[in-house]
């Protein structure tokens, strides 16, 4: 890592993470348990976003409301803690969203820089870049046709989901459940899928744009019990790519790449999700169409 990001890196971790009342262990068993080699993460209340983009010198949260990224320049995590969604979900949600962003800093190689005009992906400082075009299950990263969004996204909250439904508050789940809000439009599976919803501000049900492409990926899964094992893994081996893309494809040809072609949109999100449903799913389950 040059110099100057390593110096920006060593400002945010000595930052005071505001980790009181979350279950660090819990967190740390959890990632253990599939063997999701992570980095280091901040967390920061809004109050802290001034002093934490001072660091960075941009702005980096585009929803502040139940932000966090992962950097891999800085190969760091930060989450935003919003006091009042904490308060309505219980702590298990912020934990849930260090889970989805821990989850997208396990990868199988280290990052490699190298001097380029533009910093594409943050513009940290003039000239400095990633040289290795890829992470997790990104590629073309150095490009503007970048792909894997869609899987890359689909399992950092696919793991989050796994989190939430261990750890989600049985009040929530009853209010999320007994709600007259569609949960990704899979009818009778309302119970499968509450552990990608959340209480907002206004104490109304809502769906993170990324647990459209998690849910798709939990339903491949269910059809292929492998692909999810081969998805932990391809965290730390590169060689495994081809055995994913060659599962989803066993279950609609050509399915992969149709999926991994998908923009980080979430327009693209639900799109994904129709595909999985349409192309897989409906094939064998007669529980409704989906609704979005």
């Amino acid at each position: 890592m040059p110099p100057e990001l390593k110096s920006v890196r060593e400002r945010l971790l000595a930052f005071p993470s505001r980790l009181e009342g979350l279950d660090a262990h819990k967190i740390e068993s959890f990632l253990a348990s599939r063997k999701l080699n992570h980095t280091n993460y901040v967390v920061h209340y809004s109050e802290d976003i001034p002093e934490i983009e001072s660091i960075l010198g941009h702005n980096y949260i585009d929803e502040p409301s139940i932000g966090g990224i992962f950097i891999p320049e800085l190969d760091i995590v930060l989450v935003l803690r919003d006091k009042e969604l904490e308060e309505n979900n219980g702590t298990a949600f912020t934990e849930g969203k260090i889970i989805h962003e821990l989850a997208h800093s396990a990868k199988p190689q280290p990052l490699d820089y190298t001097e380029f005009p533009n910093n594409r992906l943050l513009g940290l400082l003039p000239g400095i870049s990633l040289k290795t075009p890829s992470s997790g299950f990104l590629e073309g990263l150095d490009t503007e046709n970048s792909s894997g969004w869609f899987i890359e996204e689909g399992f950092a909250d696919l793991m989050r989901g796994e989190y939430i439904a261990l750890n989600m508050p049985n009040e929530v789940k009853k209010a999320i459940i007994n709600s007259d809000t569609e949960l990704l439009g899979l009818g009778e599976r309302r119970a499968q899928v509450v552990k990608y919803a959340y209480l907002d501000h206004n104490d109304e049900v809502k769906i993170m744009n990324s647990s459209h492409a998690a849910l798709a990926i939990e339903l491949l899964c269910e059809k292929e019990p492998l692909l999810r094992e081969e998805l932990l893994n391809g965290r730390n081996d590169l060689s495994v790519g081809e055995r994913i893309k060659n599962y989803v494809n066993r279950l609609s040809p050509g399915l992969y790449d149709k999926l991994n072609q998908l923009d980080y949109t979430s327009g693209d999100f639900v799109e994904g999700l129709r595909m999985v449903v349409k192309e897989v799913y409906l094939k064998s389950e007669t529980d409704g169409e989906l609704q979005t």
